[in-house]
């Protein structure tokens, strides 16, 4: 189909010619003018389908260039454009037999709708015509008959038992074999990888495009009337024997999809089955598709003699290896391989692979002394809610995980490096009066910190620490029997007796004097 595009301005021709996906829309070949004298030379030398004009152009109008067009016999579809959103260029517009009209600047969805439209108006009138030249205008309402039966199988609209479909189909002229067997074929967009904007904004726009390129791809003539969307899935019935190397041919039209359409397709197939029984195959696949977590481009049979080979639960006992040894490479690689060939990994899998993920980095979380509060950032809860949903998002969660627990593992290392230290000081000055502040001078941190850190570690307080390190320091001169126990007292820095004695009978049960008579 040919459409040609006539504007004074160039700059705005090449931003049509950049911008709008024509070959997505069903347009073959664009002509560009830029002047209405050019623009019938190409419509004189050319099949043109659709014309795209500017209204106000040097010499001759737009809608000049359409009164010569129509006064000359040339049957197209128009458009117009203009700077001016008045309803007099509109009016005037409409009164030579274009179609719409669009305001400069151009919204490029907007615009390729429009086009998209007038395509499917021209293939429309072109079968219309072809039906009536030939005399059959029941053959071209037919085939709107024959849409709507395949449909009413699907969705069991209809009976669906053989006789009862045969009836069906006779009484619409459509040509049904009730001992033919069909292949189903269900497709979901499940990501969207470019053109989000289009998707967003015009999503039935996309799926037309997506449409026109599955009748390029693997769809006949003939079969047409045997694929549709319906609620966002787009649905293909193909005779038995017109689905040989059916994958093969899915798969290159999934590939052209994410590159012209930006979406990553998944189609669903299963084995062939008899027209009664479509209706199954059809609940079949769209239960698949809801429970299909794991796979947003390729082919899925559902065949269990073609299935793959499942969900196998052989990840979380290498992680729960790999956590304890803090082998975080073959963490990351064990995060990879999840799930890459377990195509039919269902939601139930997917749920409790996440429970059993977040079990093992908690018994992680224990072994490293940390509190769950120090791992469950404001990023990992929020992707935790998105982990149940599909692997991709489960893949990824692990990665933030694994980079949190990375960097936990690091910093409660440097705290047990600290802690050494600190525990080294003291041993090194147990005869000396300790405080915090001179602990937190010697490791080069504040006392605060120092003191959180001892207690998270160690679970006892740093005073406390200091004072179980001088009675076990007393207990050993007490024992060499080489001082007096208020000598003793003195030199590890306590100058009330009574006070050492209390401390020494709440860590040790007994007195100074009583320890000394029982050793």
């Amino acid at each position: 189909m040919n459409l040609l595009f006539v504007d004074d301005e160039i700059y705005i021709v090449r931003a049509m010619q950049k911008n709008v996906p024509w070959g997505d829309l069903g347009i073959d070949q664009v002509f560009t003018a830029f002047n209405a004298e050019k623009a019938k030379k190409i419509i004189q030398d050319n099949p043109i389908d659709i014309i795209v004009t500017d209204i106000e152009m040097p010499r001759e109008s737009g809608l000049a260039l359409m009164k010569w067009v129509r006064g000359s016999g040339y049957d197209c579809k128009a458009i117009c454009m203009t700077c001016h959103a008045e309803f007099q260029y509109a009016q005037e517009a409409l009164k030579m037999g274009m179609m719409d009209y669009v305001v400069k600047p151009v919204d490029f969805v907007k615009f390729g709708e429009l086009i998209a439209r007038a395509v499917s108006q021209i293939r429309e009138e072109q079968k219309k015509k072809v039906q009536l030249d030939k005399g059959t205008l029941w053959d071209y309402n037919r085939e709107r008959l024959e849409s709507a039966f395949w449909e009413e199988l699907l969705t069991r609209v209809s009976e669906n038992n053989p006789e009862a479909i045969m009836n069906q189909a006779e009484k619409n002229h459509i040509d049904y074999d009730y001992n033919e067997q069909y292949q189903l074929i269900l497709f979901t967009v499940r990501k969207i990888y470019d053109r989000e904007k289009e998707w967003e904004e015009n999503r039935d726009l996309m799926e037309y495009i997506i449409y026109n390129i599955s009748r390029d791809v693997f769809l006949e003539e003939t079969d047409a009337e045997k694929a549709g969307w319906m609620n966002h899935m787009m649905w293909t019935i193909l005779p038995e024997g017109k689905a040989e190397d059916i994958r093969d041919r899915l798969e290159n039209f999934i590939e052209i999809c994410e590159r012209v359409a930006g979406a990553g397709m998944v189609a669903y197939m299963d084995k062939p089955c008899f027209g009664e029984e479509l209706h199954g195959t059809f609940q079949k696949l769209q239960r698949y598709d809801r429970q299909n977590v794991a796979v947003v481009r390729g082919v899925i049979d559902t065949n269990p003699e073609h299935e793959e080979s499942g969900y196998e639960e052989h990840t979380f006992w290498k992680m729960r290896r790999n956590l304890r040894e803090k082998d975080w490479a073959a963490f990351n690689e064990q995060i990879e391989e999840y799930g890459k060939n377990e195509r039919n990994i269902g939601k139930r899998e997917l749920f409790l692979s996440m429970e059993s993920a977040v079990y093992e980095i908690h018994r992680c979380l224990e072994e490293m002394n940390t509190g769950k509060e120090h791992f469950w950032s404001k990023e990992l809860m929020e992707k935790s809610r998105l982990a149940y949903e599909s692997v991709e998002s489960f893949r990824e969660w692990l990665k933030t995980a694994g980079r949190q627990l990375q960097q936990l593992n690091v910093k409660s290392t440097e705290e047990k490096e600290v802690i050494a230290r600190i525990k080294e000081y003291i041993r090194s000055n147990i005869e000396e009066k300790i405080n915090r502040d001179q602990i937190a001078e010697q490791v080069n941190f504040s006392s605060d910190y120092v003191s959180r850190i001892f207690k998270k570690e160690t679970g006892i307080s740093l005073s406390e620490y200091i004072m179980l390190q001088k009675v076990e320091r007393a207990k050993e001169l007490i024992e060499s029997g080489e001082e007096n126990i208020g000598d003793i007292a003195v030199r590890l820095g306590y100058s009330s007796f009574s006070y050492f004695s209390e401390i020494f009978k709440r860590l040790t049960g007994a007195l100074p004097s009583d320890y000394k008579r029982g050793r």
